[in-house]
């Protein structure tokens, strides 16, 4: 786990942009205390003791390949860094998602709040879902949305509104 002592507290936020339009989506969140995490669980992208990222994803093999240019070096150096955070955020996601209650933008907002205010660490994941119902713009039968889970239309959700959400 990582130490947090020096700062007051430390918001890892996995989740993503909400809409401009609350109408379209709805959005199920995740957040969850540093408390309540497992003691193994890596909050931030785990670093070597030399400071250096520790990462099944980077292979030393790239960086020392005496044939590429140092530039060539450097750009597959950050595709792999960058696959292998996604990778790592992936895993955690799907960790929280699988472990932690779902909470509703109002719940999720009171709860981030309420930890702010005493300094507690907590990590936030979120859900986009395509509104379907009354009013909702989104073509259900298409196959971009084949397999996607389903939110109630923005006039029959009963969860509260905040700033134009639910």
């Amino acid at each position: 786990m990582a130490d947090f002592a020096a700062l007051s507290f430390v918001k890892i936020n996995y989740a993503v942009q909400v809409h401009a339009n609350p109408q379209l989506y709805k959005y199920v969140w995740w957040v969850v205390a540093e408390e309540e995490l497992p003691a193994d669980f890596p909050l931030l992208f785990p670093l070597n003791a030399d400071g250096s990222l520790a990462s099944p994803w980077l292979s030393e093999e790239t960086s020392a390949d005496e044939e590429m240019s140092a530039e060539s070096r450097r750009m597959v150096r950050r595709r792999e860094l960058s696959l292998g955070i996604g990778a790592y955020q992936r895993t955690c996601i799907d960790f929280i998602r699988s472990n932690y209650q779902r909470l509703c933008m109002a719940d999720a907002l009171e709860i981030m709040d309420l930890l702010e205010r005493r300094n507690q660490s907590y990590i936030i994941v979120n859900k986009e879902l395509p509104r379907i119902g009354i009013g909702s713009p989104v073509d259900s039968e298409h196959n971009r949305w084949e397999g996607r889970e389903w939110a109630c239309g923005f006039d029959e959700d009963e969860d509260p509104v905040v700033g134009g959400y639910k």
